[in-house]
Parts: structure tokens; C-alpha cells; sequence
């Protein structure tokens, strides 16, 4: 199966396609819950909560301006700019069957953010994957990996990646390892709104957009 990938600032994001990708991001996530042991398992109240099914302007603006998530489901801290939303359709269709979601970061005290966001040096300023989702029926067939490498080539080459699995999400963690990501942080996070900070987060990151595209060329 072909399929076509189109890399989307913010100017061309409507409802309609924000919708798009909020549907998409919804089944992956009620599907992975499914793979996980039943203890482990969230509810389809809990995963509609991590997607704001219920707010589409809420998760629209999200992805316009990921900042006012910044002190909630954002650490305090970070400034990110430079939304890009990348969609995937099958070759002469019109439903968004994959999608991923990224901007540009920089954390730190407020003189840092600055000097790191404005200064010449690209490996102050992080290529931040927020998402990266793929309708069940249309998984393993490479298409999150051809995501990830139409936004790298579009990017830095000398400029890190960040990424934020859940701990349980072992297959996105395998698959960031062999592209070369490591782990650098774990923080306790309320990712599916139970008042209770019950997610493991990961923070993987590798050094270079130009290394992981290597990678993925290599070992993908």
C-alpha cells in the first residue's frame, strides 16, 4: 500500500483536519490499551481524557500553541514554538490514517530560553515529538517510520530530538532505542486525568536529527 505524507504548519491547520487527527490519535491509543495487561489498562473515559475528545477547540489550539499546556501536561519551564503536524493518507484517499506532531523546545529560566532560542548554537534548541499515532489496521507498515523521517529531513540536522513514551509503551521505546534516542529523565505525570500522577514518563533524546536519520536508513 503507498501512501502520501504532508508536513502542515500552523496556518493550515482547520477544525476539520485537527478533528482528523484527534481520531486518529484516539483509536491508537484505545488500541495500545488493549495490547497492555488488564491491570495496566485505562478506560475509554480515561484515554478520551489524554486526547480531549470531548474539547476538539481545546485540542486544536494544543497543537497551535502547545504553551498552554505548560505547567500541566508540559513541565513548567519549557517554551515551545513552530507547531508541525504531519498527516498521512493512503495514495488517492482523503482519511488521515497516521499522524504525528512535533515543535521546536527550549528549557530553563526564562534568560536561558532566550539565549537558547535565539542564539547561534542549534543543540540548545530541541526538536520536541509530542505524538506520533497510526489507525490500528494501518500499523507495521512503516508508516510512523516514514513520519518521523519526513520531519527530520525537514529539520536541523544538528539540532537534538526529544521524545515522551509512557513507560509501559515498550514497543515505541524499542524502536526510539535503535534509532539511537537514550533515556535522560523519568518523571511521575497525571496523564489520563485520575487526579493522580500514575504514568511513568520517559524522556528519551538523541543527539542529532542527522544520527537518527542514519539510523532510520540503517535499522528502521
Amino acid at each position: 500500500m503507498k501512501y502520501d505524507f504532508r508536513l502542515l504548519g500552523v496556518p493550515e491547520l482547520t477544525p476539520e483536519l485537527c478533528r482528523d487527527v484527534q481520531k486518529v490519535s484516539r483509536e491508537a491509543e484505545g488500541f495500545r490499551q488493549l495490547q497492555l495487561p488488564e491491570e495496566h489498562r485505562r478506560t475509554s473515559e480515561q484515554v478520551d481524557h489524554f486526547v480531549r475528545w470531548n474539547d476538539p477547540e481545546g485540542y486544536m489550539q494544543s497543537l497551535i500553541d502547545p504553551n498552554r499546556d505548560v505547567g500541566g501536561r508540559i513541565r513548567a519551564g519549557n517554551e515551545l514554538w513552530g507547531s508541525k503536524v504531519i498527516v498521512a493518507r493512503e495514495v488517492g484517499g482523503s482519511a488521515v490514517v497516521g499522524t504525528l506532531f512535533a515543535a521546536q523546545n527550549v528549557s530553563g529560566p526564562l534568560h536561558e530560553r532566550l539565549i537558547k532560542r535565539y542564539g547561534p548554537n542549534p543543540s540548545k534548541r530541541f526538536l520536541w515529538i509530542s505524538m506520533i499515532a497510526v489507525y490500528p489496521e494501518y500499523q507495521n507498515q512503516g508508516v510512523a517510520r516514514s513520519m518521523l523521517s519526513v520531519l527530520l529531513e525537514a529539520a536541523n540536522p544538528n539540532q537534538p530530538v526529544a521524545a515522551y513514551p509512557d513507560a509501559l509503551n515498550t514497543g515505541v521505546i524499542d524502536w526510539l532505542s535503535r534509532l539511537g534516542f537514550r533515556e535522560t529523565d523519568r518523571s511521575p505525570v497525571d496523564r489520563y486525568g485520575t487526579g493522580k500522577k500514575d504514568v511513568e514518563q520517559i524522556r528519551m533524546q538523541a543527539d542529532k536529527v542527522s544520527s537518527v536519520l542514519d539510523n532510520l536508513a540503517q535499522r528502521g
